[in-house]
């Protein structure tokens, strides 16, 4: 589940319409009330209280509120090359950019905090000298510096940033930070792709795919720092999993001083034999050969029930791949930083609609003299010269850049370039990819007996109640999520409803006797890439060999599988090329994240 970027408990679905109209690339849901199957999209709830766990509550780092970032934001009057650019939905406008051969002139950002201080180490020649110290604030008190000298020059053509995915959001709010004027394109009408949120009949405004980040996610943390909206997700204050399995709950805990020492003699699901035989995963974190994660717990011994019952349903909500066809040395990725980090396996929900989330960047974006526009479908990348010059729109209109960011999954970006580029990106094509299954249900009165359950050996992955974790109440909105979901994506919607509902109601059999008021199957096809062995050499890198074009998405080189925390990472790596290579990320384990200049 950690970090989840492509959305459902390893990352699901995308972008969202405030009416219902299309659905995420590729998503299909269905009505039960009416039988019917159509399509919608949008994203939802707020804020709640504290859950429950192990029959006692128990504290979520952070407070509900924050500012909200929903609704429409001030216009102001468009630039020259927008004019005639009539049905689309434009914010803010270009209205610090210089005028050709001026001086530099006042800051692009400026705020509150601390002076500006020199970079250590000087950069000669065309390379960045100066740069704000951090890009993010760490508390709503500060803010970002200023670039200056030979550095805001380089920056200050305007960068396109073509998606507006959760990569395209990151890269567009670290620019913006720095003062650099970008301009955001976006084809849906809201922001975060696959992590976006939308409206569904009965349910109101709701992320359609359910996403979880871990403490571990430092990126993401530091984003969502930056955005203000750090209070809108709350932690556990250590991993605390509820596992169901015949009638039986116990508990994946850590525990302070001892960490998950106590867990292997109270697990009651595996016998104390099989428990102590974990251990042999520390053995085996020590070399992770170039094999499937399957193959790598069989050379360690590992027990196939305790394989079954606790590091399959990690893996797989964390990988959205069963063992067979995952990378070991992602599974040892996410080993180490859940089950051995003691606090960067806690889990984080968040409170409010996504796309509530990523629209914070829209005032960042025009504080720097930058805009963001959605429903804007961009037609072509244009490449002239061996150099990239801009983007085209599908209405014909062309906007030049300095650079050009593509937050795009692989196979839209490809059709964008012209024939003779494709074949420099590498065998992006090759990548493989993984499906995930989402099933959002209504019920008059709450049925889970937890915020949320793994329910391992059973058709039925895991589920979660949408509303106990915001702390609403009333009608309770439970989320089934189906990760690796090669086998339910093509069956009827009609069935998988059915299956899933049987599944839960044999874990708690209050559902069979609780009013179901709106059931929705949501299916995306290609919500994550699948993290295969050997798939790192198929990641492109985010400096491309096209001069001026970065890439940033999930499938891009990070080190991390697909999740939020990738995505971000790329975004914030992609800012950083485009800059010269003169931002760095310096993460605190304790902090969250934090920018400085190196």
């Amino acid at each position: 589940m950690a970090c989840s970027g492509g959305g459902g408990t390893g990352g699901a679905p995308g972008p969202g319409s405030p009416t219902g109209g299309r659905c995420p690339r590729g998503a299909v849901r269905d009505r039960d009330a009416v039988g019917e199957h159509r399509q919608g999209r949008e994203g939802g709830p707020r804020p709640g209280k504290d859950l429950p766990a192990s029959g006692r509550p128990f504290p979520l780092r952070g407070q509900r509120g924050g500012p909200e970032a929903g609704g429409t934001h001030r216009g102001i009057a468009k630039p020259a090359f927008l004019r005639g650019c009539e049905g689309q939905t434009v914010y803010g406008g270009d209205k610090r950019a210089p005028a050709p051969g001026s001086p530099a002139g006042p800051a692009l950002y400026r705020g509150p905090g601390r002076p500006l201080r020199d970079h250590p180490h000087p950069d000669p020649g065309p390379r960045v000298r100066r740069l704000l110290e951090k890009g993010f604030p760490l508390h709503p008190g500060e803010a970002g510096r200023r670039l200056e000298g030979d550095v805001a020059k380089q920056v200050r053509g305007r960068v396109l940033v073509v998606g507006g995915g959760v990569a395209g959001v990151a890269a567009a709010a670290r620019l913006a930070r720095a003062g650099a004027p970008v301009v955001l394109l976006e084809r849906s009408r809201r922001l975060g792709g696959r992590a976006a949120s939308g409206t569904l009949p009965g349910f109101g405004e709701v992320d359609l795919g359910f996403h979880v980040l871990m403490r571990t996610c430092r990126a993401a943390r530091a984003l969502l720092r930056g955005l203000g909206a750090e209070r809108d997700v709350r932690f556990q204050p250590r991993i605390e999993v509820p596992m169901w399995r015949a009638g039986r709950v116990h508990w994946v805990k850590s525990y302070p001083l001892f960490h998950l020492t106590p867990f292997l003699f109270r697990f009651g699901h595996l016998p104390a034999r099989e428990r102590l035989a974990l251990v042999r995963l520390l053995r085996g974190l020590a070399h992770v050969p170039e094999a499937s994660a399957a193959d790598w717990l069989r050379s360690l011994k590992i027990p196939s029930r305790a394989v079954d019952l606790l590091l399959r349903p990690l893996l797989l909500s964390a990988l959205n791949g069963e063992l067979e066809g995952v990378s070991a040395r992602y599974a040892a990725m996410v080993i180490r930083r859940v089950l051995l980090s003691p606090r960067g396996g806690a889990l984080g929900f968040f409170q409010v609609p996504m796309s509530r989330i990523w629209e914070r960047v829209v005032p960042l974006v025009e504080e720097a003299g930058g805009e963001v526009r959605t429903e804007t479908r961009v037609e072509a990348i244009a490449v002239e010269r061996g150099r990239v010059e801009g983007v085209r729109l599908a209405g014909g209109e062309e906007i030049t850049g300095t650079a050009v960011i593509a937050a795009l999954p692989p196979q839209e970006l490809l059709d964008l370039l012209p024939d003779d580029a494709r074949d420099l990106l590498g065998p992006v094509e090759g990548i493989p990819w993984s499906p995930i299954v989402c099933v959002h249900l209504l019920f008059a009165k709450p049925v889970l007996p937890f915020p949320f359950l793994f329910t391992p050996g059973l058709a039925l992955q895991a589920a979660f109640s949408v509303s106990r974790l915001q702390g609403k109440d009333g009608p309770e909105h439970v989320v089934l999520v189906q990760s690796g979901a090669r086998d339910w994506i093509e069956r009827p919607l009609a069935e998988v409803r059915e299956e899933l509902l049987e599944c839960l109601q044999r874990v708690v059999p209050q559902v069979g006797s609780t009013k179901l008021l709106s059931a929705y199957v949501l299916r995306f096809p290609r919500a994550t890439f699948l993290p295969a062995p050997k798939v790192e050499g198929l990641r492109p890198q985010v400096v491309t060999p096209i001069p001026g074009l970065f890439l940033a998405g999930d499938f891009v080189r990070t080190g991390w599988p697909s999740t939020l925390e990738g995505a971000i990472r790329s975004g914030l790596m992609a800012a950083e090329a485009v800059v010269g290579n003169s931002l760095q990320i310096n993460i605190s384990p304790e902090k969250g994240g934090r920018w400085r200049s190196r």
